[in-house]
């Protein structure tokens, strides 16, 4: 099957369920008619959504932007011949969809892989996808599979090198960026038209002498045979994975040198990812937290990537990645946080949003403090205690967000600060009054003088947060 003319992706559109050619998914994508893809998982959604943005500013570049199925299809066989999108080439010495070619001329002695083997990562014990779960499973679901190795993270499997665009071999990769919908169509669309002749600012320029589809290329087979990361484009579909399909089963070994050189830590300016410093972020769960979120989006430290940058009047942030380390539990996270200005107005430091964020982290980080010295007064468990500052916390995450880019328009942001002494206030009391119950140890009287020192505490608390 190919993926230029064969039916190969299941989405669901105006008539329902429907499978269709990569150009027909292009050209439904830009008529905003894709629901969804109903095989595709939700950690390979990353992947996916980066592979259509990068692939269609690719081929849209130095031409208008493809319209038709028609158009959608020369554009992409502009990029590489028919054979380079079939999921299956029997001529070993040519390419196929995310597999290079194989320069041995064998695959025989190569492992044999199942979709599941290969791409699930390990998520809440394996409970809520089966690694190994039955063969129930189609030539869509490698391509999943494929690109998704080929983009983001570290999986089951021997991979000694990883994709470029992450700090190291077992970082995961970030996708932070804007976008005016959810939806697929206008978000990918949204994508491709910022992304089309873009030029990152990393210190040196993308010369485009190699072709930006590394798929259609043989494997590296050591330090000279390496691609120097300025001779490609700026949007290159790395693939540094070795997976080859014989007709039957997918097979798969390991890569004998790195393909890509000299972006170290990641530096290839790619659009959706966060700097820090000068390596590429490694985003982990923390990180989707609040504060550390004030940092990243309204602080100094980080750089934002190029795709936080636009002009929709309402929109939304969008931060996701599939995080883990090797031998370790993976997660998929996302987070999504509604923007109601354009993004250059309200990102970055040294804005009126950018200091009412910090000043509701330092309140937010005060109460928590607080409330772990009123549990601390009623028992001696300093895990527990530690869970109070944590519940805090939480409830802070939950709405830290709301109505805080009002900052960008008021003059006076006094009262945004009285509707998060509210937030803030509301959880307090809540949590206190779960608390108090818990005191602990001692006699009677021992009891109630610990009782009395949390009492005074949050009483504290409450006289400051209504003051």
């Amino acid at each position: 099957m190919n993926l230029l003319d064969d039916p190969v992706l299941t989405v669901r559109g105006p008539e329902g369920r429907q499978k269709r050619s990569l150009p027909q998914i292009f050209a439904m994508l830009f008529e905003d008619e894709v629901e969804s893809f109903t095989r595709l998982q939700a950690h390979q959604r990353q992947a996916w959504h980066s592979f259509l943005a990068q692939l269609g500013a690719i081929a849209a570049e130095g031409h208008l932007m493809p319209g038709g199925v028609g158009e959608w299809r020369e554009a992409l066989l502009d990029l590489a011949p028919r054979h380079s999108w079939a999921m299956h080439n029997e001529d070993l010495g040519q390419p196929a969809f995310m597999q290079p070619p194989v320069p041995e001329d064998s695959i025989a002695d190569w492992d044999v892989r199942a979709p599941n083997m290969s791409d699930v990562p390990v998520i809440s014990q394996n409970h809520a996808i089966k690694a190994r779960r039955s063969a129930d499973y189609e030539l869509e679901d490698w391509t999943y599979l494929l690109v998704n190795q080929a983009l983001t993270g570290y999986y089951e499997g021997n991979y000694r090198y990883g994709a470029v665009r992450m700090q190291s071999n077992t970082a995961s990769r970030p996708f932070m960026g804007t976008t005016p919908s959810l939806r697929w169509g206008q978000h990918i669309e949204s994508d491709i038209k910022r992304l089309v002749g873009w030029e990152p600012d990393v210190g040196f320029e993308y010369q485009r002498e190699v072709t930006p589809l590394l798929w259609t290329l043989p494997p590296a087979e050591g330090k000279s045979d390496a691609i120097d990361v300025a001779r490609l484009h700026p949007l290159f579909i790395d693939c540094a994975k070795r997976f080859r399909f014989d007709g039957h089963r997918m097979r798969h070994t390991s890569n004998r040198a790195r393909r890509v050189t000299g972006a170290g830590d990641g530096l290839t300016g790619d659009p959706w990812t966060p700097v820090q410093g000068d390596q590429a972020l490694n985003p982990r769960e923390r990180h989707f937290g609040y504060r550390q979120l004030q940092k990243i989006l309204f602080g100094s430290e980080y750089q934002l990537p190029f795709l936080t940058s636009d002009d929709h009047q309402e929109g939304y942030l969008v931060f996701q990645t599939v995080s883990g380390k090797k031998g370790k539990r993976f997660q998929y996270l996302r987070r999504t946080i509604p923007c109601p200005y354009p993004s250059d107005e309200v990102f970055g430091p040294d804005t009126p949003v950018a200091e009412e964020a910090k000043a509701r982290v330092e309140r937010a980080e005060t109460v928590a403090s607080r409330m772990m010295a009123a549990a601390g007064a009623l028992f001696d468990d300093k895990e527990a205690v530690e869970d109070i500052g944590d519940q805090v916390h939480g409830r802070a995450d939950d709405r830290f967000f709301d109505r805080l880019f009002e900052a960008a328009e008021l003059e006076d942001t006094g009262e945004l600060r009285e509707f998060w002494d509210r937030v803030l206030l509301e959880a307090a009391e809540d949590i206190y009054e779960r608390l108090k119950p818990r005191a602990t140890s001692g006699d009677e009287k021992s009891r109630w003088e610990r009782l009395a020192e949390a009492e005074d505490i949050f009483l504290s608390i409450r006289s400051d947060l209504c003051r």
